[in-house]
């Protein structure tokens, strides 16, 4: 691993800010660490602790700590149905262990930390064959094709890369100016939060859940019978992504108005003043982010860890009156389909590669940080999506029942959903401001919900 990924004995350098230098010989990554025995709420809570608890990167970028040996399935981290082929009396025999990893975005992308943790499995040679043949299938040589053909081929690429950046930016632009017009109800609601000053000491700072969705095949299955053949497994869940956004607002703005109810049977002096932060502004569309990654979610052979991933933002519905389930993954399936024929994602990450290597030198780092906060055009989420392994890999002959990822969240998005594939099935993710979501478990039941009416309209379809 030393010699695949150096940046994983790197740490980055306190006299050289930005840059990184070899980390000292005593520093301590593995950690071991009790077993959680309370069913989901304990990873929870330890995954939360994780994802906010600083990490001193001038010491170490990355740390793992791990849970060993405990009853298999009572940790809440396998999900139940991937243990159902077992009989009780093989269940009473095994073990499992949890591994708890995190590390500093400087370390790489999600892409570049799963490969890595790829080359650790035991079927690690056959994955970078099948990297290979990927590649090979992408930008293989085609026999039959003259040069003439190839030179019209080129041309259209050069054309449709020009018109794809003035349409990027068109895009990207009226998002950018629109958001200063429109309100956001998240920042309503957050700062109804601060006035209210409900955050205690122990109170979690990530609302934080995690389930299996469906089989990858079912997903495909639906975006395809509903949609069409360019429909993706990413299309659904950013619809119903935005489905379950919608809803989280609706229950926010009951809550409150049950708020004010009580506040005014009290007769609260305060109650008039605190009812304007309490009318939510309806969203009727919303601005979503996705990370890209730019080689299309793998590492080219020989290519070690490093951070490659642009972003795109999307405008999708959000609280539409009379919407349907179908008519909402249509829209989302437009609008990322028109997005994904543009370079975007390349420009963003040039962009922000542009603004970081100038930054402190002709741009003040405050300004800068500043143009980083406002990059996301005022999006209340960010969804990305990772494809792991079709089937299930081996660690020292270890099976990998689950992986679960989580985002870190970006400055001023509430919500981070990951939508990830392992061994056929397609995971969630769930990582967000509790202010914005107070019960990430529910959350989830939106998301499944919206899936689980598009999956019944599906069928319905097929046997019509």
């Amino acid at each position: 691993m030393a010699q695949r990924h150096p940046r994983f004995h790197l740490a980055i350098s306190e006299d050289h800010p930005g840059y990184f230098e070899p980390e000292s010989h005593n520093v301590d990554h593995v950690s071991e660490t009790f077993f959680p025995y309370l069913y989901r709420k304990d990873l929870q809570s330890r995954l939360q602790a994780l994802q906010t608890n600083p990490l001193d990167v001038h010491d170490k970028t990355w740390e793992v700590q791990i849970a060993a040996e405990g009853p298999v399935g009572q940790s809440g981290g396998s999900h139940k149905a991937g243990l159902s082929h077992l009989d009780e009396t093989v269940k009473d025999g095994l073990v499992e262990s949890v591994l708890f990893f995190r590390g500093h975005h400087a370390l790489g992308d999600g892409v570049s930390l799963f490969t890595a943790v790829l080359d650790l499995c035991d079927e690690a040679e056959d994955f970078r064959e099948l990297i290979k043949k990927e590649l090979k299938k992408r930008f293989g040589r085609k026999t039959g094709v003259s040069i003439f053909q190839r030179f019209a081929r080129q041309l259209k690429k050069f054309v449709q890369f020009w018109i794809g950046c003035v349409y990027a930016l068109v895009y990207q632009g009226k998002l950018y100016l629109g958001t200063l017009l429109e309100s956001n109800a998240f920042k309503e609601l957050h700062r109804w939060a601060l006035q209210q000053q409900t955050a205690e000491v122990d109170s979690p700072k990530r609302s934080i859940s995690f389930s299996m969705a469906a089989p990858v095949d079912e997903v495909k299955w639906v975006a395809q019978t509903l949609i069409g053949k360019n429909a993706t497994v990413n299309d659904v869940f950013v619809s119903c992504a935005s489905a379950a956004i919608a809803r989280q607002l609706q229950a926010h703005r009951q809550q409150l108005s049950m708020l004010d109810r009580l506040a005014d049977s009290l007769h609260d002096p305060k109650a008039r003043r605190r009812r304007k932060y309490q009318q939510l502004s309806r969203m009727k569309y919303m601005n979503i982010v996705m990370p890209v990654h730019l080689y299309g979610g793998i590492m080219l052979p020989g290519q070690s860890m490093g951070n490659r991933i642009g972003a795109m933002i999307a405008r999708v519905p959000g609280e539409v009156d009379k919407l349907g389930c179908v008519d909402r993954l249509q829209e989302v399936h437009t609008t990322l389909y028109n997005l994904k024929q543009t370079p975007t994602p390349l420009l963003s990450y040039m962009l922000a590669r542009l603004t970081s290597s100038i930054s402190g030198t002709f741009l003040p780092n405050s300004l800068t940080q500043y143009l980083f906060s406002k990059a996301n055009a005022n999006a209340v989420a960010v969804v990305t999506n990772v494809r792991g392994p079709p089937t299930p890999i081996h660690v020292q002959g270890r099976l990998v029942s689950s992986v679960h990822g989580f985002v870190p969240l970006p400055p001023g998005i509430p919500i981070g959903l990951v939508v990830s594939s392992y061994a056929g099935n397609v995971k969630l993710s769930l990582s967000a401001e509790p202010w914005a979501v107070p019960d990430g478990d529910q959350f989830l039941v939106y998301v499944l919900e919206e899936y689980q009416s598009l999956l019944q309209l599906a069928k319905d379809k097929t046997a019509a």
